[in-house]
This record gives C-alpha cells, structure tokens and sequence, in this order.
C-alpha cells in the first residue's frame, strides 16, 4: 500500500516508506502512529498539521501530537483517522429547535451535516447515492456515530477516500453514501491461501442481568432481563439451573422502568455470548460494513459479520493488514 507523507496544505512530500513504523487503526480507536528519522523528519518539515494518506482508501489522517526525546534517533507523530475526526465533530440542532431534521438522498443529507468545523474537510460527489433517507434526527451527536446509525436502517455505510490532487494540487478527502456489500457467500477467511484467522466462540457470557434503578431497599426499581436462545433480550427466562450466568446492574440515576431497561440491554449485550474473528489479509478493498464470513474447520466454529475494524502496520519494510468482525454481541 502506498502511504503519503504531506505538508499542512496537504501537498504530497514524500512516500512513507521512509518510515520505520507505522500503524494505523481505522474503526475502533480511530488514531494512527508514525516514526520517522530525525534526518527525514527535518529533510520534509514534518510536523503537526501535516497528513499522511493512502491514495484510494481511507488510511490516513492529520497529525496532531508530536513526542520526542533528544536520546532517540525517531520521533513519533501521531493523530486520529479521517473517522477519529469526524467522532470529534458534533452535530447539532439549529438555534431553538430540538432536532435538526434531515431527509432526501443520503449524499445531500452528508452534504448538509458536513458544512462546518471538521467537516469542511470532507467533499461530498454531486452525484445522488440511490440512497433514501425518509426522515432523520440529530441531536448533539457525534458525526461518525450519528451518521452511520442513519445509514443502518438502508444497509448502507459511509465510504472514505482519499485522492491524490494533480500536480500541484492537494489531495482531496471524499466522502459518500455507499450500499454495504455483502461478500459472506463469496469471500470466506478459513486460514487457507496462507491467511490467517482467529476465531473465538465465548460461552462464558451473562445471560441474566438484574438490573437495579432508583429506590432503597424494597423500594428500589428492579428488571430482570433474560438473553435467548437467538442471541436476543427479553423478560422471559431461558437459561436456567447450571446454564445460568447472573449479574448485578447498578444504575441508580436511572430516570425511570424505561430508561433503566434500556441501558439494561446495552449493558448485557456486552456481557452475553459472542462470536468473533480476526483474518489477517491483504485484501484492501474490504470496506468498514461490508459483510465476509470467517471458519474454522477444525472447531466448528463459523460465523458471518461485518467488516468494524481495520489495522494497517508497516514495520521493517513489511506491511500487514488485519481485518476485524463485529462480534455476536
């Protein structure tokens, strides 16, 4: 993979195969870290401001935290993704109203979020996505959250590219509203083609969670909540006798019945049974979203889920690119 070095007006500089490390996290922590020489780092005035991108993917991102000791010979930069920034930006109601409200394609609706701050970052195509969103509300949430649970309901996901500018020219930062593919009877990571793949089936989870709100003693609000034989929550017990894993919730500011049973299910589904995977791969077009599935023959174990974390580590001269499944959770 190509990765850019570039300065603050974000004109290329140098490729990053001067580096001696670099990771770069896309879709949990959203931040990357780079190390370079301090005869490169004074060569190409690398510093806060500048970016690093990978032309045609969303690698990247701008630096914003320097660390150095005059005792080593590298010094560290690192800083969020083109995601990490958009997590930092908030989306807000206009003045005097409790929501702002959006509809239409999803592109325009992108094209009228992202029109501040952060966002100015971003070009949205003039194309239409195909993608409707009837009616959709934002209220102090971050972009990247807010965003991407507004495409859920139509299977689509955010896509992010970075495109190298003509000569001269800066890069550009594309973003669009995309349709998720679904690559699960297509593309199966099972360790074959020498790519490597961890899969973990965790039965050890809670399926009871006794959820405890305000009051004292008797008086204090209670719901049991119950996970199924589907993975789902509900009132009614399933798992009984030996089979039953308990805990405790303490959410005593809970407003009411309703909003403790609501954080009560947040809370179990990070606690209950899950199935995830790891595939080490070179697969780069792999988007955050898309769907794949991951077996392992000898354990049985098989699932198909979407693509929620990528990882992209060059060290050494070697690169390798770990793709991550969203746990059944």
């Amino acid at each position: 993979m190509e990765m850019i070095l570039t300065d603050v007006d974000r004109l290329e500089l140098s490729y990053l195969d001067i580096a001696s490390y670099i990771d770069i996290d896309v879709g949990n922590t959203n931040d990357f870290e780079i190390s370079l020489s301090r005869e490169d780092v004074r060569r190409y005035d690398a510093k806060k401001g500048c970016c690093i991108f990978a032309p045609g993917t969303e690698f990247g991102g701008i630096i914003e935290d320097v660390q150095s000791n005059t005792e080593d010979a590298e010094i560290t930069f690192t800083g969020y993704t083109w995601r990490g920034l958009l997590n930092h930006m908030i989306i807000e109601p206009p003045n005097g109203q409790g929501y702002l409200t959006v509809s239409g394609d999803a592109n325009r609706v992108l094209e009228k979020v992202l029109n501040k701050g952060t966002g100015l970052l971003f070009e949205v195509p003039d194309s239409m996505s195909g993608i409707n969103i009837p009616k959709y509300q934002f209220r102090y949430t971050p972009a990247l959250e807010g965003l991407t649970a507004m495409l859920e309901k139509p299977k689509a996901r955010l896509d992010i590219q970075a495109v190298q500018g003509d000569a001269g020219e800066p890069f550009k930062l594309l973003i669009r509203a995309v349709k998720i593919k679904n690559y699960s009877e297509d593309v199966e990571y099972n360790g074959d083609n020498q790519i490597g793949v961890s899969v973990r089936d965790f039965g050890a989870g809670i399926n009871h969670l006794i959820c405890l709100g305000k009051g004292e003693l008797a008086e204090r609000t209670v719901v049991h909540l119950y996970v199924q034989l589907d993975g789902s929550i509900g009132k009614k017990q399933y798992y009984t006798g030996t089979d039953e894993r308990t805990a405790v919730y303490d959410y005593s500011s809970a407003e009411n019945a309703e909003v403790l049973e609501s954080e009560g299910k947040k809370r179990l589904k990070e606690l209950m049974n899950y199935k995830s995977a790891t595939a080490n791969t070179s697969k780069t077009d792999l988007a955050i979203g898309d769907i794949v599935s991951a077996r392992d023959r000898d354990t049985g174990v098989s699932l198909s889920r979407p693509v929620v974390n990528k990882i992209y580590t060059y060290q050494n001269g070697t690169e390798t690119l770990e793709c991550k499944l969203k746990g059944e959770q």
